[in-house]
């Protein structure tokens, strides 16, 4: 609850800082981490727009000018959560209408803004283990495929044929979102398949550490979607965990 206050919190300081306007919002699914490059900066005295490129489509953020890192520079990896969805929204300062908006506290510039991270459960175990924060993504042919299993490439292919089957896999840990909708979201890879589905979800009660290894079993679900635009092809639900 603080959290999502927080978020509400900051959007009402831009919206009555700036004039803005909008028809309608959401509050995405909790914990939703966002990604993005950033493709220009739009300063607007106290708060700042940013176009992202967030898996090949463009995306514009507001947040607070005084949060932003200084060195903050185009072509930069720039990460958020904790954000609102505004639809319609004019801004009276630039004149600027955005079909879709994304109010944020703060981002993260990757690389750059480790002491500045989001503080929340997400960034929190991240922090903890800086420097090694975090996994590099396994190469083709670097994690061998389960036994039995399949790879998270052909998960995607044959996702409506498994849906509902259990599967197994092996991957990485590239990210660990805890205590969303009472389940800990864990993102692997292998090295299979192609951007956006070269990684896939696994909903489980288990904890794993970013950077390790594992075999996963658990029960394929398709077109999964939460509101608030987050939607998942496939998902990996009641997973397990072994080395």
């Amino acid at each position: 609850m603080n959290k999502i206050l927080s978020v509400l919190a900051a959007a009402v300081m831009i919206l009555s800082s700036s004039l803005l306007y909008a028809q309608d919002y959401e509050q995405p699914a909790p914990e939703k981490v966002f990604k993005g490059t950033l493709k220009s900066t739009k300063p607007a005295g106290n708060y700042t727009y940013l176009q992202l490129d967030i898996e090949g489509k463009d995306q514009w953020v507001a947040t607070m000018t005084k949060s932003l890192n200084p060195k903050m520079l185009v072509g930069d990896t720039i990460e958020f959560n904790n954000a609102l969805l505004m639809k319609g929204f004019e801004s009276s300062t630039s004149g600027d209408v955005f079909e879709t908006i994304l109010l944020v506290p703060q981002v993260t510039v990757l690389g750059k803004d480790m002491a500045a991270m989001p503080q929340d459960d997400t960034h929190a175990k991240i922090q903890a283990k800086a420097p090694a924060q975090a996994a590099s993504e396994p190469k083709s042919g670097e994690i061998k495929k389960a036994k039995s299993g399949k790879t998270i490439s052909e998960i995607y292919e044959n996702a409506e044929a498994l849906k509902g089957l259990e599967v197994t896999v092996r991957g990485r840990v590239m990210k660990v979102n805890k205590n969303i909708l009472k389940n800990n979201w864990i993102m692997i890879m292998d090295g299979s398949g192609s951007a956006p589905e070269d990684n896939i979800f696994v909903v489980t009660k288990e904890l794993v550490d970013i950077g390790d290894e594992f075999t996963v079993t658990g029960k394929v679900n398709t077109n999964v979607s939460l509101g608030g635009g987050y939607d998942y092809r496939v998902l990996i639900e009641d997973g397990s965990f072994t080395k």
